[in-house]
């Protein structure tokens, strides 16, 4: 605990207005205890005097008796005895103690009785104290303890419940280091554990920023390489009217790819709101053709024509161009096969060999198995946040030498 109790410290200020509070709490209770233990032996004070004056006009008048003077003393508490042999026998019990005289009473004690011996000119008289009550002392003390342990289980819960602030100051400065993986998520209410949960969103967030960054530098390197080679192609070719489409095509090609990945890392960051419309699908298959900028013999279609998909269709055609391109990318034959099924279903299929891992590993930021050559494994990462943002399913299954995959929306996103 020490190490949290700087003198700037929060936890420093709290833990010394506890102990401000508690000592001013124990003078508060030492103030009253002395207070009732004064008070009291006032009260005892005026009792002995009252039973004294009563005792010394008594024997003065010579009518004291033993028997007949009981109830008189019992007024005052105090029992009577006068006889000599039971006087000598208390007195010389051994617990019973001297405490002190005054006058011509001798006072006597024992852990529960209290004795007044009175010397008269003609007789010795010893009061027995029975008053059952004296200062309630234990009630006195169980209540202070009760409010101490209190005062302290409040301190306690009160540092419990701003520790995480503690927490928090560290996380901090792990995500100013880099480190973006907070874990601090909690249901409760108060506003601690609101600001721990508003800053785990803020550092997924930040993470998120970092992770489209990587993605659209990555996948900008990884994109411009096929239109950036066709151009540096025709530029050594005859300056002829079909190289000068090609040429612009070529342009056509990079400025889309930069509106893609602008789509792409506004997607990824900050889960802007889609376009969503009603498209026929084969208008985005071949506006998802058309960014490829592939030969048609490598797209093999067998699709339903009237079919009617909602999309963003911008969006859209950048996850069919992505998975387009995987398929002719990693076949033997260079060819993807598209076919719908149910009004709903797409399906991609390439013949190939069967996958060393699971689906889901491929999906992954900048996964690579064995062609390192090959791109930055971005093309299924990118397809996926797209497919989510559509609330549409992604499967895979490998049959018959071809891999398919299909999308289709969830149940949910139906109707």
């Amino acid at each position: 605990m020490s190490k949290y109790l700087k003198l700037h410290s929060l936890f420093f200020t709290i833990t010394l207005f506890f102990i401000v509070s508690l000592a001013a709490l124990l003078s508060g209770f030492y103030f009253l205890y002395d207070m009732d233990q004064n008070r009291f032996k006032e009260y005892q004070q005026k009792r002995y005097q009252q039973v004294i004056h009563t005792v010394h006009t008594k024997t003065l008048h010579h009518r004291l008796n033993e028997q007949n003077d009981q109830q008189s003393f019992a007024i005052f508490d105090f029992k009577l005895i006068t006889n000599l042999a039971k006087i000598k026998s208390i007195i010389d019990n051994p617990k019973i103690k001297y405490i002190k005289s005054e006058g011509n009473v001798d006072f006597f004690e024992s852990k529960t009785e209290r004795y007044l011996l009175i010397i008269s000119p003609v007789s010795y008289i010893l009061l027995h104290d029975i008053m059952t009550k004296t200062v309630d002392d234990q009630n006195t003390i169980l209540i202070f303890t009760l409010l101490t342990i209190l005062f302290i289980l409040l301190y306690l819960l009160t540092i419990k419940k701003i520790y995480p602030i503690k927490t928090l100051y560290h996380d901090i400065q792990r995500l100013g280091e880099g480190d973006y993986n907070i874990r601090y998520a909690t249901d409760k209410k108060d506003e601690i554990s609101q600001l721990a949960n508003a800053f785990e969103k803020t550092a997924k967030r930040l993470k998120n920023y970092k992770e489209s960054r990587n993605v659209f530098i990555r996948n900008i390197m990884h994109e411009l390489k096929t239109p950036l080679a066709k151009g540096k192609f025709l530029m050594e070719l005859p300056h002829n009217e079909y190289n000068k489409t090609k040429m612009r095509e070529v342009f056509y090609r990079l400025e889309n790819l930069i509106n893609e990945f602008a789509l792409v890392e506004s997607l990824i960051t900050t889960e802007n709101t889609l376009q969503i419309k009603k498209y026929y699908l084969s208008d985005i298959l071949d506006n998802a053709i058309d960014i490829l900028m592939c030969d048609d013999n490598h797209v093999l279609k067998d699709i339903d024509e009237q079919m009617m998909i909602v999309a963003d269709f911008k969006l859209l055609s950048i996850a069919l161009k992505n998975l387009i391109d995987n398929a002719i990318k990693y076949s033997p034959e260079k060819k993807a096969y598209i076919t719908t099924q149910n009004s709903d279903t797409i399906m991609i299929k390439n013949r190939g060999e069967k996958l060393p891992l699971s689906f889901e590993k491929y999906c992954d930021p900048f996964f690579q198995h064995q062609d390192k050559n090959s791109g930055f494994g971005l093309g299924l990462y990118i397809v996926k946040h797209i497919l989510d943002a559509h609330h549409y399913q992604m499967a895979y299954r490998y049959q018959d030498k071809y891999h398919i995959i299909t999308i289709k929306p969830l149940d949910s996103a139906k109707g």
